[in-house]
């Protein structure tokens, strides 16, 4: 059975193992559904000019839209991390159960937040009877306690989805059996991962924008350099293919940092001490 440790869990991504040409088919499939959604909703959004019914409906529709293909895409590499499956995208079960996690999610998330804000309005409309000074400590304390809570919370619950694909039917709350024991490692990795996260961010759009700033600084006139005359202006195609490049790390490193994220929750899912057979994902979760 797989150890499960800080390194194997920051390293899952890369030591589950991949079907041939896994990894080659997900980025270029993320890449050309965002750049479709984006110029779609570039298109149909673009005239927006007030919040009416029709384009609070629209809007609507189109983050429904964007978190079903979120689904199919966590759907693609939580098959790779539990059954061992190549890529494909579809639209099924899995799917459709990753989608119902996330609603999951959503109403855990606003309960949450609404018992955190409850207790605190309650308590300190209270107690400001006595002292506003007592009040704000209070509200303090309640914030970093609410979100300390909310963390470890989401920390334990975070396997639901691998162990929803792993079992074909809604997982949730067993994810808080799955990780017992095993909180400061999960959260000690994905911290780790933040981290290197921002650093590779810093670096990378710190170069491109410095490129860019330079080329934009040998136009004609810098002061109208805009995102839309940089295509058009020979003296500007430098800057525009830096926001190209831009725009493709951006979609390239969030498909990778899906993956990534979802390593050690699901080796949490894999490590499952109920579960025989673990080295062979696809007998141990038929």
């Amino acid at each position: 059975m797989i150890e499960f440790n800080f390194s194997n869990a920051f390293m899952h991504f890369a030591r589950a193992g991949a079907p041939p040409g896994f990894f080659w088919k997900y980025f270029a499939s993320y890449i050309a559904v965002s750049v479709g959604v984006a110029l779609a909703s570039f298109f149909v959004f673009s005239d927006l000019s007030d919040l009416s019914v029709s384009a609070i409906i629209g809007l609507s529709g189109f983050y429904l839209i964007t978190i079903i293909i979120s689904a199919v895409f966590e759907a693609s590499w939580q098959r790779r991390y539990t059954r061992g499956d190549v890529f494909r995208l579809s639209v099924g079960r899995d799917e459709l159960n990753v989608f119902v996690v996330y609603l999951i999610w959503a109403v855990f998330f606003a309960a949450m937040y609404f018992a955190i804000a409850l207790s605190i309005v309650v308590v300190t409309s209270i107690l400001a009877q006595v002292s506003s000074g007592l009040a704000g400590v209070l509200i303090f304390v309640f914030i970093v306690a609410g979100g300390g809570l909310w963390i470890f919370w989401t920390v334990r619950l975070s396997a639901a989805s691998a162990l929803t694909i792993r079992d074909g039917r809604i997982r949730f709350m067993a994810s808080w059996r799955v990780t017992r024991g095993r909180f400061w490692t999960l959260f000690g990795s994905q911290i780790v991962m933040l981290l290197a996260l921002l650093v590779i961010s810093i670096i990378i759009f710190g170069v491109l924008g410095i490129m860019a700033l330079l080329d934009v600084s040998t136009a004609s006139d810098p002061n109208s350099y805009t995102l839309f005359n940089m295509v058009s202006e020979a003296e500007g195609l430098a800057a525009a293919i830096f926001v190209i490049l831009g725009f493709l790390a951006t979609y390239v490193g969030t498909a990778w940092w899906f993956v990534v994220w979802g390593g050690p929750a699901a080796l949490a899912a894999r490590t499952d001490p109920e579960r025989a057979n673990m080295d062979d994902p696809a007998l141990a979760f038929q």
